[in-house]
């Protein structure tokens, strides 16, 4: 939260840090292997760092979450696109 304090993070990741542990058992569900959560709850992480936050965000946590969802739901899909390349 001090990233947040000093104003140099959007108070977004801010709230993605501090929920981090919620995140990553979401993660988990969605992806079913815990390694592969860290993964994604980190490229969330970064995407929130990188990229411009839309304006108005009322439940920040809620977006946070929604972000690592989107993010599963793509890995997912990649991972199936995969599978049948190979099959």
């Amino acid at each position: 939260m001090a990233a947040h304090q000093s104003g140099s993070t959007h108070p977004l990741v801010a709230d993605f840090i501090a929920h981090r542990p919620l995140l990553q058992r979401v993660a988990c569900r969605w992806m079913g292997d815990r390694d592969l959560a860290e993964d994604v709850v980190q490229e969330a992480c970064m995407k929130l760092m990188q990229g411009t936050p839309p304006p108005g965000v009322r439940q920040p946590v809620a977006y946070c979450m929604r972000v690592v969802q989107h993010l599963c739901i793509d890995h997912l899909r990649r991972r199936q696109s995969e599978r049948q390349l190979i099959h």
